[in-house]
């Protein structure tokens, strides 16, 4: 069998999971290519390659129709409460993202450093402007979300909290017992997926919004009108199923004042879920995948 999965060219942590975590729960390859295991991400959609059979133990919604779904669907597990409604499953899946298997395969590895405080980026939110850069301004700690496992791990983990764009980023951070706090800079960041994922806990998320920073992208010059209209439809309503448009290249004052709105934001409210019921819905989920695959 074969684990599903996005992967990026460049890398992102929420997708990259998928390498990391599953091969220390399932025999993956041999002669049973047909059985499809559909691992961590929004994958639930009508982009799923052919198989004879599937067998879901974590993904969920979020981009795209719906697939159709029959007697070769297996549901181990879904994200969360919208992704369970999404397809009448019982109420025996069991709701939790995948990425919490990661603190049993990988233990945390250091302490953190007394005040330090980091961001994640949306990794699509690297495209658009120097969050770097930002993070200098604001002296806190830019953690990057294409980095492989071990450096995500030992920069996230050096920090006492973390505000974050990445969904996974959150998700990594609540396993390992580090507040985060949702932050939103961007069109693109799919807050249906955070409270996907947050209805397994029976909460959802409370988006800090600040400021979006901009590298020079030209825009073609037959996409300019297109790219107005966009502007001023954004305007009146930011949750469209649009690709977002794009804006001037952000100047020194832009790039100060988010990093400004950042360092405000470290005096707000920080979250964690409850751990007890982390490793709950965990120890489930290994249980499940013991008994369907074993």
């Amino acid at each position: 069998m074969n684990i599903y999965y996005c992967k990026m060219p460049n890398g992102n942590i929420g997708d990259d999971l998928n390498e990391y975590i599953w091969p220390n729960y399932l025999k993956l390859g041999g002669n049973n290519q047909n059985h499809l295991v559909i691992g961590i991400g929004s994958l639930l959609n009508v982009n799923i390659p052919q198989a004879q059979k599937y067998t879901v133990i974590s993904a969920g919604i979020g981009y795209g129709e719906l697939p159709s779904v029959d007697k070769n669907w297996t549901f181990i597990a879904v994200r969360g409460e919208y992704s369970k409604s999404a397809f009448n499953l019982n109420d025996d899946v069991i709701l939790l993202d995948g990425a919490y298997l990661l603190r049993d395969c990988y233990p945390k590895p250091n302490s953190a450093v007394k005040n330090k405080i980091g961001y994640i980026p949306h990794v699509e939110s690297l495209d658009y402007g120097d969050w770097k850069r930002v993070c200098d301004l604001a002296n806190i700690q830019f953690i990057d979300p294409r980095l492989d496992l071990d450096d995500f791990l030992q920069t996230l983990c050096s920090c006492e909290k973390v505000m974050t764009e990445a969904m996974h980023g959150a998700i990594i951070a609540d396993c390992y017992g580090i507040p985060w706090k949702p932050v939103k800079a961007y069109h693109h960041i799919n807050t249906h997926k955070w409270n996907d994922w947050l209805s397994a806990f029976d909460t959802e998320a409370s988006f800090s919004h600040i400021n979006s920073v901009w590298y020079d992208i030209k825009i073609p010059d037959k996409d300019l009108l297109k790219n107005t209209i966009k502007k001023i439809i954004f305007k009146v309503n930011a949750n469209l199923n649009l690709t977002p448009p794009i804006y001037p290249k952000s100047n020194d004052s832009d790039y100060i004042e988010v990093a400004g709105q950042l360092k405000e934001l470290i005096k707000e409210e920080f979250f964690l879920n409850d751990q007890s019921q982390i490793d709950e819905k965990v120890q489930a989920l290994k249980s499940r995948i013991q008994e369907q695959f074993n």
